[in-house]
């Protein structure tokens, strides 16, 4: 929607819209006038549609919560805690299905040694959870932990594309594979230092 439609023709068509349903009952014995606001109504609103359909049929990101699922399950399991690569893919999991889970700032934050620190802190102060590794990107590395893949999949999303000073029209279908591991700590590997401190 075009910022002009949305701060002037659409609140002025609806309050003309408003003045005329509210004036309709001084036109007594015509019996079209009882049609005319709802008929106006429908009007204004195929207007606003026009060419528009795909923004209101499209839903983003169809089906996402089911595709990550499984993965809550098999975190769950044992009452395991996750740690996820990409604060956006973690959240849901957390606040959806209710999985201890921490995600990383990878947008803005590339350095993950204190992170790293402070989940090894993490893992040992709770031997008996297992602890997950999620990410969307290639297979992870770290000098303080192992990791063995378990789950992996592909959520085929839909996404309507942005575009700039006009009306999004692209939809773009965009494959998000997503891996999960488990973490163990390597053998031989120090604790780390007290990481209250980095979190």
């Amino acid at each position: 929607m075009t910022r002009y439609l949305l701060m002037a023709v659409i609140p002025m068509s609806a309050l003309c819209l408003t003045a005329l349903a509210t004036r309709l009952q001084e036109w007594p014995g015509r019996p079209w006038t009882a049609w005319l606001a709802p008929g106006l109504a429908a009007v204004i609103c195929l207007m606003g549609l026009t060419q528009r359909g795909h923004l209101v049929a499209l839903v983003e990101h169809r089906g996402f919560l089911r595709f990550l699922a499984p993965f809550a399950r098999t975190i769950q399991q044992d009452h395991g805690m996750l740690l996820g690569e990409y604060s956006r893919l973690t959240a849901p999991l957390e606040h959806m299905f209710g999985v201890t889970a921490l995600g990383l700032d990878n947008e803005r934050k590339d350095d993950y040694s204190a992170s790293e620190r402070a989940w090894e802190t993490i893992m040992r102060a709770h031997p008996d959870q297992p602890a997950f590794f999620m990410t969307p990107f290639q297979m992870p590395r770290s000098d303080r932990f192992d990791f063995t893949l378990v789950k992996q999949a592909v959520f085929k999303d839909r996404k309507l594309q942005q575009a700039y000073n006009a009306l999004p029209k692209r939809i773009q279908e965009m494959p998000l594979s997503l891996s999960l591991y488990q973490m163990t700590l390597k053998a031989g590997a120090r604790p780390a230092a007290l990481a209250t401190h980095v979190m």
